[in-house]
C-alpha cells in the first residue's frame, strides 16, 4: 500500500497534536505543530483548514437529519451495509 506524502504528514500533524493535549480540548498553535514534526510550515494551516470545513459539512448534514431519517436508510441499504461514510 502506497501512502502519500499528504496522508504521512496529516498523520505526524495528529501524532503530534495527541502528544501535547494528551487527549484533553486546549488550543495549540499550527505552527508549532509544524516545526515539531518537521513539516512544511504551511501545510497544518492547509490539513486544518481543510478539517474545519469537513466538520463544518458534517454538521450542517446532522443539524437536519432525524433518526427516522438514519433508520429509513439503513432500510433501504439493506443489512449489513453502512448508512453514511465518511
Amino acid at each position: 500500500m502506497q501512502i502519500s506524502s499528504k496522508s504521512r504528514y496529516a498523520l505526524r500533524a495528529l501524532v503530534e497534536l495527541e502528544l501535547r493535549t494528551d487527549g484533553r480540548s486546549r488550543p495549540v498553535r499550527v505552527v508549532d505543530l509544524a516545526s515539531e514534526r518537521g513539516l512544511p510550515k504551511q501545510f497544518p494551516e492547509h490539513l486544518f483548514a481543510a478539517w474545519r470545513e469537513a466538520v463544518a459539512a458534517f454538521e450542517a448534514v446532522l443539524a437536519h437529519t432525524t433518526i427516522t431519517d438514519l433508520a429509513e436508510r439503513e432500510r433501504q441499504q439493506g443489512a449489513g451495509q453502512p448508512a453514511y461514510q465518511i
